[in-house]
This record gives C-alpha cells, structure tokens and sequence, in this order.
C-alpha cells in the first residue's frame, strides 16, 4: 500500500498512473480493463509532454480510451504542470509566464 506522499508523487511523475487516476474519477462504476495499447499511449503522450516526441497521431478503434488518454488527462496534467510553475498556456500553445511584466513585454 502506497502512502498518501508516494501517491502523489506517482500521480506527478507517472502519466499512465494519473492517466488511471482520471479513468477511476470519470468512471466510478467502471472497473479499468488494462490493455499493452494503453500502456503504449501514456508511454507516447508522455514523450510529447516532455517534448521528445513533436507530432502523434493515434489510431485505434472507437471505445479504446484514445480521447481519455489524449484529451482529458494529457490535457489535465500538463495544466497541472504549468499551474504548479505559475504559467498559462497561450492559445498557440505556448507556455507564457503569468508575471505582468512577461504579460506586457516589459520583462
């Protein structure tokens, strides 16, 4: 059994267990069927958080949890990412700092 500590630090680190946190969140009722392809996208959006990887397409089939992994927790953790380093997400997709300096080009 994990402590409230290592928890969260697996939840900030890990993206297939924040992906599984999101699953349990939105679907209380549901029991999470794992599959080796779900493993391969959190490993995939993962990269893409981290910038290694700069375009994916994920193909598969309806009901395999592409828009879960893609859209909703991929989403969710890299705002939570920049929420905790004080930065918003510009509509270009850029990360901008929330100083009103950096927001006025006056930095």
């Amino acid at each position: 059994m994990l402590s409230q500590a290592e928890y969260q630090f697996a939840l900030q680190n890990d993206f297939f267990s924040f992906m599984l946190r999101c699953f349990y969140h939105l679907n209380p009722q549901t029991k999470f069927l794992s599959a080796s392809h779900i493993e391969v996208i959190a490993s995939k959006l993962e990269k893409c958080r981290l910038g290694i990887i700069r375009r994916l397409i994920i193909n598969l089939p309806p009901r395999s949890l592409k828009s879960l992994c893609a859209s909703v927790a991929l989403s969710l953790g890299i705002l939570g990412i920049i929420q905790a380093r004080n930065s918003f997400v510009s509509a270009t997709g850029r990360i901008l700092p929330t100083s009103s300096r950096a927001i006025a080009g006056t930095s």
